[in-house]
């Protein structure tokens, strides 16, 4: 093993140390000599320590008016409805920490989307078929329900029995830029069992991140994604990122942990137009479509494109071919081009896909042999929807009501009306409980479908919304 210390020869030993201090005291010698003092860290001067001041206060300010609109979401496995719920009584949260020692738990986070209760988190946090609950920063406690969920987008919407909710407002996605700060309130680890949230603050490292493993094993679209600094954890997912005004630049999706050489990142979807039409129709229980154009693509390589024949052109190139895109592209084709727009990167190419209606007939510009080529395929629909529980009739959503709602409010509970829906016109409405059907007792949705489909013009027996949704809720 090498010595760090220097050797000459001679009898002196001088190390590195030895030098710098006998360098520094030279120094120091001839600067007080010439009436001079070593360079010092700069002290902080009173309007320095003001605008620090100023930006802690901003910080906590933004925390105070947005954690209103934040809850912590506690979701149970499947095996949960098997759970004696407690009922007709305050649950504490000491109560509920108990119920939830059960069973296994997912935890995450939400924000309000409107005044009535809707909620946005993450499939992911949600997808487990159990009991939901959420806890808002205050500590109070509600049972919550899936109105509809995106697997591929992973994205959920709950409801809870809450009439006036502080909604947050969304930041315009062409706002969005690197620097800018990012703050975050959410439940790491279940640690907001009790209510107040926990705050993170971070900026905006890059945009259009991906990432590609993730999405593949899990089936989703993981693309376009905010990278930030904030230090989130498992139990962030489903959390809002805020701007310094308190608007919502993204949800917390995902986090690469601290490992040997990495100290931690974490991802958000963006908040873009796309996205906030997605959370609309999962609100109103609308199942939506992905278009399938049925091949597996990967970024291709300089090589890759030029091997294709594309030259300098980027493009990406196809992994594997299946359903309608079979005998028009095969493996190590290069796109290049959807409908004459250019195809530079897997994020785009998603994107654009994204963009086009199910069933549409689209043209593809590909590379193979050296030759431009083109493919014009129709795109197969996927359903974005990953909630089995969901009936539709008549215009109408139903799904069973929740068993950590009250015993008085069992039965089929209407998630969603349309306008022009027969039901409406009777008088159902979104929160309505159907408790009979011609007289015979529904106990959840698939006795519902099925009486209903017996006798399709019985009268159908409501628990009022007002008292179903107070039922429901737990203060």
């Amino acid at each position: 093993m090498q010595s760090n210390k220097w050797h000459r020869s001679g009898k002196d030993d001088h190390s590195p140390r030895k030098m710098r201090r006998a360098l520094l005291s030279l120094a120091a010698t001839w600067a007080l000599g010439c009436g001079w003092a070593l360079a010092q860290p700069p002290a902080l001067e009173p309007r320095d320590t003001w605008q620090l001041s100023g930006l802690q206060d901003q910080f906590s300010k933004l925390a105070r008016s947005v954690s209103p609109s934040v809850v912590a979401i506690f979701a149970t496995a499947a095996d949960a409805q098997r759970i004696v719920i407690p009922k007709n009584v305050d649950l504490t949260a000491s109560c509920l920490q108990q119920v939830l020692g059960k069973t296994s738990v997912q935890v995450g986070t939400g924000f309000f989307i409107s005044e009535d209760g809707y909620i946005l988190t993450n499939d992911h946090v949600v997808g487990g078929g159990g009991l939901l609950w959420i806890v808002n920063d205050s500590g109070q406690i509600y049972p919550a329900f899936v109105v509809g969920r995106d697997q591929r987008a992973d994205l959920a919407v709950l409801k809870v029995a809450i009439a006036n909710a502080l909604a947050v407002e969304f930041s315009p996605s062409e706002d969005l830029a690197r620097g800018q700060w990012v703050l975050s309130l959410g439940n790491p680890y279940g640690l907001a069992g009790q209510g107040e949230l926990a705050l993170s603050v971070g900026v905006v490292s890059a945009l259009h991140r991906q990432l590609p493993r993730l999405a593949a094993a899990e089936g989703r679209d993981y693309v376009d994604l905010i990278q930030t600094t904030a230090p989130l954890n498992p139990g962030n997912s489903g959390g809002a990122l805020f701007d310094l005004q308190g608007r919502v630049m993204g949800v917390a999706v995902a986090v690469v942990p601290p490992q040997s050489g990495v100290n931690g990142m974490s991802f958000a979807l963006t908040a873009d137009k796309a996205m906030l039409r997605r959370v609309e129709e999962l609100k109103n229980a609308q199942e939506g479509e992905y278009g399938r154009l049925g091949v597996s693509v990967a970024d291709a390589t300089p090589r890759q494109c030029r091997s294709a024949g594309a030259g300098v052109e980027a493009g990406v190139r196809v992994e594997a071919v299946e359903a309608a895109a079979v005998g028009k592209l095969q493996p190590g084709d290069v796109v290049v081009r959807i409908n004459r727009r250019p195809v530079r990167s897997t994020v785009q190419f998603v994107q654009y896909l994204n963009q086009i209606t199910p069933r549409q007939r689209v043209t593809l510009g590909y590379y193979r042999q050296g030759r431009l080529r083109q493919a014009e395929l129709v795109l197969g629909a996927v359903s974005g929807q990953a909630e089995p529980t969901r009936w539709k009739y008549q215009g109408a959503v139903f799904t069973t009501v929740p068993q950590n709602w009250s015993d008085e409010a069992r039965g089929g509970l209407v998630v969603a009306v349309a306008a022009d829906s027969p039901l409406q016109k009777q008088g159902i409405a979104c929160g309505d409980v159907i408790t009979r059907v011609g007289g015979a007792k529904v106990v959840d949705v698939n006795q519902l479908k099925r009486l209903l489909a017996s006798n399709p013009s019985a009268a159908l027996s409501v628990a009022g919304r007002a008292r179903a949704l107070e039922q429901a809720s737990v203060k």
